[in-house]
C-alpha cells in the first residue's frame, strides 16, 4: 500500500501534537508503518491499514488494527510489555481506513541481534519470552478466534479452527496458490477430536517470532513485544508453533514456559503447523512478495507442508511448486480412482484413513453380466494393462450407448465391457496400446457397439 497525503496523516496525528517529520518503516506486512515526530520532539510509531477490499488481505485480517489497540489497552492494564497505545482513529472521516499509533519499543530486534548474542544470552531470551507468553495466556474470552472479525468466531475450538483454515484455503483458491487443500482440510477433520480438549478461549499473541521480539543484545533480556494485531482467542499452544514457524521437529517447550509437552499437546501442535504453513504460504502470492529469496522459501515452505502432513498421516509429494502429488485431490491412486469408477468392478480398494496408508476391501453390487469372463480384467477383477504401454484409463463414468461406445473408444482405454441402461447394449472395448499425449491412440478396428 502506497503512503497517502502526509497532510491528511498530520490532521489524523494532530491529537498527538504538530507532525514534523514521517519517514517509512521497511518490515510490516499488513499495514503501512512509519516513524513519525513530533515539534515536540516526541516520537510515535504509526500504523495505517490497508482499505477493507484491498487484494493483499487475507479473510482473517478484518480490521486487525481495532484488535491491535484492544490488546494495548489490555496489556497496559496488565502490565504486559506491550506497546503503549496513543491513538486510534477508525472515524474514517481524513483517511478511508484506520490508523493507530503507539508507543516506541526500546531494545533491538531479536532476529537481528541473535547471531552475534551468547547462547546463554538467547537461552534467555527464549525462557522469558515463554514467561510473558504464558502471562498472557491467563487472559480468559468468551468465545474463539479473531476477536474483529464478523464471521471467524465459534463457541468451540474445534469448529473455530476449521472456519479460519477453510478461510485461508478460500483465500489460497482465489489467489491462484496450489495448496493441498482436500488434505489439510482432513487434518483439520480428523483432529476435532484432540482439539475438542481445548474448553476455555485463551489469549495468544499468534505472531511472537523473533523479528516482534525486543531483546537486549548483551543479556538476552526481553523488553518487549510488537505486533500484536493477529491475536485471538485460542489455544495457547499456537504460540509455540507461531513462535517457531520453520520447525517442523521437536516443538521447544520454552516457547510456553514448560519442561515437555504431553502426546496430546503434541497432536495439537502438529495440527497447527499444518495451519500456520498454510498461512503463511498463502500469504506470498496477495502480498506480492518478490525477490530471489522466494525460490528457496517457497521449496522450504512446500518440504514443510508434504512433512508435517505426513507427520498427520495423510501422504502428499513434496514439490517446488506446492502441486500434490499423482493421488490428485481425492488422495488415491490412479488404479483406486479407476476402480471406484468403473461400474464392472466387483471388489474394489479404497484407502484407510486410520492406517495412514493402509487399504481395506469394500463390497459393490455386482453388474449384469458378473460372473462372466471379462477381457478388459484378470481373475481378481483389477483392470489388465496391455504389456509394453501405459495406458491411462478413461476419467468418464458415464453410461455407454451405441453412439457412444465409438467416441469413448478414441478417448482413452477401459477394459472390459458396460451395460446400457437405456438400450440393454454391451459396450465393448479392446485394450489399446502406443501411449501419447493424452492417452492411448491406436483402437481395436474390430470394436464395435451392438444394439439389442
Amino acid at each position: 500500500m502506497d503512503w497517502p497525503d502526509p497532510d491528511a496523516v498530520a490532521r489524523v496525528l494532530a491529537p498527538l501534537g504538530e507532525l514534523a517529520q514521517l519517514d517509512a518503516l521497511d518490515g510490516g506486512t499488513f499495514a503501512s508503518v512509519g516513524e513519525a515526530r513530533f515539534a515536540s520532539g516526541d516520537e510515535a510509531i504509526v500504523k495505517i491499514a490497508p482499505p477493507d477490499d484491498a487484494p493483499s488481505l487475507l479473510r482473517y485480517e478484518e480490521r486487525m488494527l481495532r484488535t491491535e489497540a484492544m490488546i494495548m489497552r489490555l496489556a497496559a492494564a496488565r502490565g504486559w510489555p506491550y506497546p503503549r497505545l496513543l491513538l486510534l482513529d477508525t472515524s474514517r472521516e481524513v483517511l478511508p481506513v484506520d490508523v493507530l499509533a503507539m508507543s516506541r519499543t526500546p531494545g533491538d530486534r531479536w532476529d537481528l541481534a541473535e547471531p552475534a548474542m551468547t547462547a546463554e544470552a538467547n537461552d534467555r531470551a527464549k525462557r522469558e519470552l515463554g514467561r510473558v507468553l504464558a502471562r498472557v495466556h491467563q487472559e480468559t474470552g468468551t468465545e474463539f478466534g479473531y476477536p474483529s472479525s464478523t464471521t471467524l468466531r465459534a463457541p468451540t475450538w474445534p469448529e473455530a479452527v476449521e472456519r479460519i483454515v477453510g478461510s485461508v484455503l478460500d483465500d489460497a483458491r482465489r489467489a491462484g496458490v496450489p495448496l493441498p487443500a482436500d488434505r489439510i482440510r482432513r487434518v483439520i477433520a480428523e483432529g476435532r477430536e484432540v482439539l475438542s480438549a481445548v474448553t476455555e478461549p485463551r489469549l495468544v499473541h499468534a505472531d511472537p517470532w523473533p523479528g516482534n521480539v525486543f531483546v537486549v543484545p548483551e543479556t538476552g533480556e526481553v523488553l518487549g513485544l510488537i505486533d500484536v494485531e493477529r491475536a485471538l482467542w485460542a489455544d495457547p499452544l499456537f504460540d509455540v508453533v507461531a513462535g517457531d514457524a520453520m520447525n517442523i521437529g521437536d516443538p521447544d517447550p520454552r516457547l510456553a514456559a514448560v519442561e515437555a509437552f504431553s502426546p496430546e499437546e503434541l497432536a495439537r501442535i502438529r495440527i497447527y503447523r499444518v495451519w500456520f504453513t498454510t498461512v503463511i504460504t498463502t500469504e506470498i502470492v496477495p502480498r506480492g512478495f518478490t525477490g530471489d529469496w522466494l525460490i528457496d522459501y517457497r521449496a522450504q515452505l512446500a518440504g514443510n507442508l508434504a512433512a508435517l502432513l505426513e507427520q498427520s498421516g495423510v501422504r502428499v509429494s513434496a514439490s517446488r511448486s506446492g502441486r500434490p502429488d499423482a493421488r490428485g485431490r481425492s488422495g488415491r491412486t490412479r488404479r483406486e480412482r479407476h476402480a471406484a469408477r468403473a461400474p464392472d468392478a466387483v471388489v474394489r480398494r479404497v484407502r484407510s484413513s486410520r492406517s495412514g496408508g493402509g487399504s481395506r476391501r469394500a463390497r459393490r453390487p455386482e453388474p449384469r453380466g458378473a460372473g462372466r469372463a471379462c477381457p478388459g480384467r484378470d481373475a481378481a477383477g483389477r483392470p489388465r494393462r496391455p504389456p509394453r504401454a501405459r495406458c491411462a484409463p478413461s476419467r468418464r463414468s458415464g453410461r455407454a450407448s451405441t453412439r457412444g461406445a465409438r467416441a469413448h473408444a478414441r478417448r482413452r482405454w477401459r477394459p472390459g465391457w458396460r451395460a446400457s441402461s437405456r438400450s440393454g447394449a454391451r459396450a465393448r472395448a479392446a485394450p489399446r496400446c502406443g501411449a501419447a499425449r493424452g492417452g492411448c491412440r491406436r483402437a481395436d478396428g474390430r470394436a464395435r457397439a451392438a444394439a439389442a
